[in-house]
C-alpha cells in the first residue's frame, strides 16, 4: 500500500490540470473494473471530503479534492497504519495457550 500511494501521489502531483487528470485516470480504471483494490483507497482519500458515493450505474462519482499534494509522507503513513489496525481487527492473531 505504501509503495502504491507513494507512486500514485507522485503521479497526482505531476499530472496536468493540478492533478485532476491523474485522478480521472484512476477513477476511470476503477469504474471499468480493471483496477487494483488499492485504487479504492486512493479514490476515497483523493476525493472530495473523503466521501464515498456511487452513481445509479454503479460508478464512483466523487469529484477530486483539488489537492495534488494530498499524499504527503505523513498522510501515507497514517493510511498504512490505519489499514494495519483494520487488518488486525479483521484477522486477529490466534491467542497462544
Amino acid at each position: 500500500m505504501k509503495q502504491y500511494l507513494e507512486n500514485e501521489g507522485k503521479l497526482l502531483r505531476e499530472a496536468e490540470n493540478n492533478g485532476y487528470e491523474h485522478y480521472l485516470t484512476v477513477r476511470s480504471r476503477f469504474n471499468s473494473g480493471e483496477y487494483s483494490p488499492f485504487d479504492f483507497i486512493f479514490l476515497s482519500r483523493a476525493g472530495f471530503n473523503g466521501m464515498m458515493r456511487f452513481g445509479s450505474k454503479g460508478n464512483w462519482n466523487i469529484p477530486f479534492c483539488k489537492k495534488p499534494d494530498r499524499f504527503a509522507q505523513a498522510y501515507i503513513t497514517k493510511i498504512v497504519n490505519q489499514l494495519s489496525v483494520v487488518s488486525q481487527i479483521i484477522s486477529p492473531e490466534p491467542e497462544s495457550t
